[in-house]
Formats: C-alpha cells, structure tokens, sequence
C-alpha cells in the first residue's frame, strides 16, 4: 500500500486528500500525523510490510517563519 503522512490537520489535510483524489486516483492512503513530532514519533514505531510506500509532506518552513513572526514571536 502507498501512504501519504502529513503533519497537517483541517484545511492542510483536506488539501492533500483532494491531491490524492485528482491526481493519483485515490491510490494513498493519506494520514494526518498531527505535528511534525508526530511524524518523527510514527517514523520511529513503523513495520512496514512488502510493497509499502511512504511519503512525507511537510509545511513550507517560510510560511511557518512568517506566521511566526506576525504573532510576534521572537525567534
């Protein structure tokens, strides 16, 4: 099976489930692995099995920089 994960959560997720439905026919099973931790964290605990595919979306870091920086984190 081809799996997509992404940290992504609402929009973000919904986003990609629509790539999947357009573009690739609905061949990924697309997962929201909540943050980029969760991401790592399921990396670590996977048993994978003949034939598997996994591919990661991760945010542009950009777009997260500039969220930050209008809320007036300090970096």
């Amino acid at each position: 099976m081809k799996y997509l994960w992404t940290e992504d959560t609402g929009a973000g997720l919904h986003f990609w489930k629509l790539v999947n439905q357009l573009f690739f026919d609905n061949e990924l099973a697309v997962e929201s692995k909540g943050s980029n931790q969760g991401l790592l964290d399921a990396l670590i605990d996977l048993e994978t099995e003949d034939g598997d595919e996994y591919f990661v979306a991760f945010d542009y870091v950009v777009d997260n920089q500039d969220m930050l920086s209008k809320s007036g984190a300090n970096i």
